[in-house]
This record gives structure tokens, C-alpha cells and sequence, in this order.
């Protein structure tokens, strides 16, 4: 990432992207560039993927907000009637049409002290994701979710799996998933 991008293109979106098309990208955007992401480690180093981490969340921080939002487009000079003429072209990152839903950050949340398939569902639940968004973020099937919140590390193939899994679902919910891994396998073998 440039410094010189908007926050927009820090994002990938259009400036007349709605709101829960913000909160999307954003999503999208984090799950790329955390800490243990392939592709990021491969590309960026350390320091890098923080200082992109931390232009994701200015760029989030200022557009979710619509008055911070509003002075921003003003600094660019995009207008209403910009954001109406883009709107009527076609978006190329299809975007939810409903601007009424309210999906919250994830922001980075306090692992809890005992972690177990309950916590994670609960926590997921209090961000408001559903298993269905995070199945086709990660390509994790439902099943294996289901699995995950409850603590049945049967429906494996392997421990490998279920850790891979495990942290991609602990990342899609804003937990750290090192930690979060380390917590559930230590209360799975207290089951």
C-alpha cells in the first residue's frame, strides 16, 4: 500500500460504497493482511504489515463514521452528486445494496480465561457474524464450524485441521488465534 492512497483505495472500495459494503471490505481486508496470513508474511515484512494494518484501521475508523466520513469526501472533493453518478456504473466488488444493516467492527477483543467451542460462539454471536459469513471467508465448511463451537475435535482429520480452522474462525472474530488456539486445545484436554 501507498502512503499517498485514500482511504477508500486503502480499502479497496468505491467512494459511494454503502455502509455494510465498508464494513466488508474491511473485514476482508484485516483477514489478508493479519499477523500470519500466508500471502502477507510472503510480501511484507513485520513492520510493514503493521504500518498497513494501521492505514486499514484509520481508513475504517473515518469511513464507518458518516461525519467523519462527510469532511473526508469534502478534503477529496467528491460531492453527492460524484458518489450518485458512480453509483449508477456498475460496482465492480458487488457490494450489499442494504445500508440499514448494522454489522459491528470486529475489532480486536480480550481472549477470554477459559476458552472453549461455548466462548467462541458467544463471542461471535456479541459481534453479530454468522457461521455462513465466516464459512465463505475462510472456505471453512459449516460442518467444521459447528465442530469447532462444540469442542468436537472428532470431525478432524487431524490436529493440524482443526488448529488451521480453529484460527482463521478465532481471526474472523477478532481474537488473536495463537492464543485462542492455545487456550482451546488446553480446555479440550481438560474435557
Amino acid at each position: 500500500m501507498k502512503v499517498s492512497e485514500s482511504y477508500y483505495d486503502i480499502l479497496h472500495i468505491s467512494t459511494n460504497a454503502s455502509k455494510i459494503g465498508i464494513i466488508n471490505a474491511y473485514r476482508e481486508i484485516k483477514l489478508t493482511f493479519q499477523a500470519d496470513s500466508v500471502a502477507a508474511y510472503s510480501l511484507y515484512s513485520a513492520e510493514e504489515i503493521t504500518a498497513i494494518n494501521q492505514q486499514i484501521e484509520e481508513a475504517y475508523a473515518i469511513l464507518s463514521n458518516s461525519e467523519t466520513r462527510h469532511e473526508y469526501d469534502k478534503t477529496l472533493h467528491i460531492s453527492d452528486q460524484t458518489k450518485l453518478n458512480e453509483k449508477s456504473q456498475k460496482d465492480s466488488l458487488h457490494l450489499a445494496p442494504n445500508d440499514n444493516i448494522d454489522i459491528p467492527l470486529v475489532q480486536s477483543t480480550a481472549i477470554p480465561h477459559n476458552v472453549c467451542g461455548k466462548t467462541l460462539r458467544t463471542v461471535r454471536e456479541s459481534h453479530a457474524i454468522t457461521l455462513e459469513y465466516i464459512a465463505n471467508k475462510t472456505k471453512i465448511s459449516i460442518a467444521h464450524l459447528k465442530a469447532i463451537e462444540a469442542n468436537d475435535a472428532s470431525a478432524f482429520p487431524g490436529v493440524f485441521y482443526l488448529k488451521s480452522y480453529l484460527k482463521q474462525y478465532a481471526s474472523s472474530i477478532g481474537l488473536e488465534p495463537c492464543l485462542t488456539w492455545e487456550k482451546y486445545l488446553k480446555n479440550l484436554k481438560n474435557l
